[in-house]
């Protein structure tokens, strides 16, 4: 039975500090996490490795740089939480954050970060990004199946 192996989830860094456009009460990034525990932990895509592209990185260095630090009142606003953290370890902290929906101990999970003022570049990188991943998904599928994995 063929079927996809993976998925890859894009995320707007950028977005981390605003609430969609059509209901101003609701973060954008925790719209978009909600979204991926939803899509992440449905039963048809369980077993399937995540390739996560957090695209935007230099909107989202340039809004840092600027934002006053805030403190969450809740896990609403888990995205606000910016205190002492360095953009590095904020957009880190974003991917921890994804990664934890993950109820699939066993699954791949991979991180790129890209950037939007280059796109050039990020294609290229985000593509080699992506066969790598993809090569290595399926070196660790082929070691499973023969046992030393």
């Amino acid at each position: 039975k063929a079927g996809f192996k993976a998925m890859a989830y894009i995320v707007d860094l950028s977005q981390y500090d605003k609430s969609l456009p059509d209901d101003s009460t609701k973060n954008s990034m925790q719209e978009s996490l909600q979204i991926f525990d939803q899509l992440c932990n449905n039963q048809h895509f369980l077993n399937m490795t995540v390739i996560f592209f957090f695209n935007k990185r230099d909107l989202f260095e340039e809004t840092f740089a600027h934002a006053a630090p805030t403190e969450a009142h809740d896990g609403s606003h888990l995205f606000l939480t910016i205190m002492d953290m360095s953009s590095e370890a904020y957009s880190t902290h974003i991917g921890r954050t994804f990664e934890k929906q993950n109820k699939n101990v066993k699954r791949c999970i991979y991180r790129h970060i890209t950037s939007a003022t280059n796109p050039e570049m990020d294609e290229m990188n985000a593509g080699a990004r992506l066969l790598e991943s993809i090569k290595d998904r399926m070196l660790s599928e082929s070691l499973n199946r023969m046992g030393t994995n």
